[in-house]
């Protein structure tokens, strides 16, 4: 996803095919050893660091790499299953790569399996991206392009409204197939891409994919929210509430040119929906995961500085400290967008030269930590 631009990007989806491209991109291997430089969080509520990316199927050894930093808390590819053939690594590894692996409902149909509701991690995600249209596909239309990554696809869950019909849907679909041996218990609420607040002007009730009608539904958690909220599901403790606090994670994703345009998003988010942060006026209590963020670079210096700017204790995700106080204790989780390459959008008021494509890989193209890598896990 690409929640600050305003053009299509490719399905991340797609990207691990295109691996075999990775020994373009100049990234220094550094020993997982060298990560201890004192950065370490030792607060209370730490926050826990993660992956996002597909590149572990294709690339085992940049799982295994994640695994022994000792500091990968989650992962997830968008779909509700690994993909990663585990037979031939450490059965240490392969157990925590199981173990923390986070699933996502894509869209609104039935799923194949709900086995991964017996999933360690104790989460389950939803909908990728419905704040933007983009046809579900690659090369749908007979020719080389790509969409956004969401799965809004068409105009049912671009639509807050008719979303919140299908989310409802999706609950006690999830719900009904618990089993004694499952273990998710908790419910991420579909992810955003883009702003907090509604934009004035664009109607998201209608059809992205007629005409002029926008492509992007700016505030559309928070007309969710609204919807929702007038809404009856079950939770997994078998409890009735409304459909939108049976929600325990809110997510949204983020991609800039400065990690200061990332802090201002993570903080307009808290602002709109403090009192789910903060569990007041009625609220259950809910946490944030910036579960997509990366900068629009294929400088590795640059990069690491933006991971710099965006995590460190002073002003950055590992300011633990309320947010009413301009820190980020309600922000738990964080996954870096890892891919070896990704074309190029528009953000940040920029317009990318033509095939001009970025770089977000913690790791160099044979698994180990690229720079950009080291400095992040140096923050978990």
């Amino acid at each position: 996803g690409h929640p600050l631009s305003m053009e299509p990007a490719m399905n991340p989806m797609m990207l691990y095919r295109l691996v075999g491209m990775a020994l373009a991109v100049l990234a220094v291997c550094h020993p997982v050893a060298s990560l201890d430089n004192g950065r370490g969080q030792t607060p209370t509520n730490p926050l826990q660091c993660g992956i996002a990316s597909a590149v572990f199927a294709s690339n085992t050894e940049t799982a295994v790499t994640a695994v022994k930093t000792g500091k990968l808390s989650f992962w997830w590819n968008w779909n509700i299953a690994p993909l990663i053939d585990t037979s031939n690594l450490d059965a240490t590894v392969a157990a925590s790569l199981n173990n923390t692996f986070v699933p996502m409902v894509w869209g609104t149909g039935v799923e194949p399996t709900y086995d991964f509701l017996a999933d360690r991690s104790g989460y389950v995600m939803g909908y990728n991206e419905p704040d933007q249209y983009g046809p579900a596909c690659c090369n749908c239309d007979g020719k080389q392009s790509y969409y956004p990554a969401t799965s809004a696809g068409w105009a049912p869950l671009f639509n807050p409204q008719s979303a919140s019909i299908a989310w409802q849907t999706t609950v006690k679909q999830l719900v009904s197939a618990k089993t004694s041996s499952s273990l998710v218990r908790n419910i991420v609420s579909p992810a955003m891409a883009g702003d907090a607040l509604p934009v004035t002007g664009v109607d998201c009730s209608l059809d992205p994919a007629v005409g002029a009608n926008s492509h992007f539904c700016k505030g559309w958690l928070s007309m969710f929210k609204k919807f929702t909220m007038e809404m009856t599901c079950i939770d997994f403790a078998g409890k009735s509430t409304n459909c939108w606090d049976v929600i325990d994670v809110i997510q949204i994703h983020a991609y800039a040119k400065s990690a200061k345009e990332v802090k201002q998003k993570i903080a307009s988010y808290y602002a709109e929906f403090s009192d789910d942060f903060e569990g007041t006026n009625g609220r259950t209590k809910k946490s944030l995961w910036l579960s997509e963020v990366a900068m629009g670079s294929s400088n590795g210096t640059a990069i690491s500085e933006f991971v710099t700017d965006l995590l460190n204790p002073t002003d950055g995700l590992t300011n633990r400290g309320e947010g009413s106080a301009g820190g980020f204790g309600y922000v738990s989780r964080v996954s870096w967008f890892s891919e070896f390459f990704f074309p190029s959008f528009a953000m940040s008021g920029d317009t990318p030269r033509p095939y001009e494509t970025w770089s977000s890989s913690l790791f160099n193209p044979f698994g180990g930590l690229s720079d950009v890598g080291e400095t992040f896990f140096s923050f978990c």
